[in-house]
């Protein structure tokens, strides 16, 4: 039954999730407070990655749910009205309820939104009626695409805090600033490398050298602080706001990485 719950105070709740802490509930709940992110609007970024992990599984449902207290919270929902579901079952009992009606779940699989030191803040899932069989690679990009969720609320977090900084304070750290620094060649460059183009097909499309391409590219990594490519293509993904394609270029880039 669903159930729309008022952030408040926890009371007795159900086991926590697993990750590096699983008993340290009161202390992942006030991560979770930490980011601001519950009964928030939707936000394109988020969209995004729910379309995009429908899209590589085949399937009618995904999910982006942050488990609070008493229920979790969809951040993003795509094949769903519900915005959430009480926290008073297991996390697929909870979800099946949602999806279906006579009791026939035919495929879910869902990756932990983790935090660096190993506090889980949701989940990211994938549902349908029909079953499904996954591979490694599935399994690598979804986790792939909860690792740009969490990269997504770190961003956030950022740019709050320097909202409420000095001006002079905040400088070139801010990721957008990072972006709107590169120059028109760049940030053609950056596109191309990230839909997974080859430094000499760029070369060749541009109508410049390779050995300009790559030191556009060494610019840009420098630029934008990324220490690999996959790191590039996160970034890119949301800062710049990139299309279906290059999506699933970035999908599989940051995957491998994992």
């Amino acid at each position: 039954m669903l159930h729309r719950v008022q952030p408040t105070q926890c009371h007795a709740p159900t086991p926590p999730p697993s990750g590096k802490h699983p008993d340290d509930e009161a202390h992942r709940l006030s991560i979770l407070r930490h980011y601001e992110i519950l009964d928030t609007p939707p936000e394109a970024a988020f969209e995004r990655i729910t379309a995009l992990a429908a899209n590589l599984f085949h399937v009618p449902v995904s999910i982006i749910g942050f488990l609070d207290c008493d229920r979790l919270w969809f951040k993003s929902h795509r094949g769903l009205a519900a915005t959430e579901v009480g926290r008073d079952r297991g996390e697929t009992s909870m979800l099946k309820a949602l999806v279906v009606e006579d009791g026939a779940l035919g495929f879910f699989t869902s990756v932990p939104l983790r935090t660096s030191d190993g506090y889980d803040m949701g989940a990211l899932c994938v549902i349908d009626r029909a079953p499904h069989e996954i591979d490694e690679t599935l399994i690598r990009n979804l986790k792939a695409l909860a690792d740009i969720v969490m990269d997504q609320l770190e961003l956030r977090l950022s740019t709050r805090r320097d909202s409420i900084r000095p001006s002079h304070q905040t400088g070139s750290t801010d990721m957008k600033t990072r972006f709107a620094d590169l120059t028109t060649r760049q940030r053609e460059i950056l596109e191309l490398v990230v839909a997974g183009r080859p430094s000499k097909i760029i070369a060749a499309d541009l109508g410049i050298s390779q050995r300009t391409v790559e030191n556009h590219r060494a610019a840009i990594m420098k630029r934008t602080g990324a220490k690999s490519i996959p790191a590039l293509a996160r970034f890119a993904l949301l800062v710049a706001g990139l299309g279906a394609s290059e999506l699933l270029a970035l999908t599989s880039l940051a995957g491998a990485a994992v």
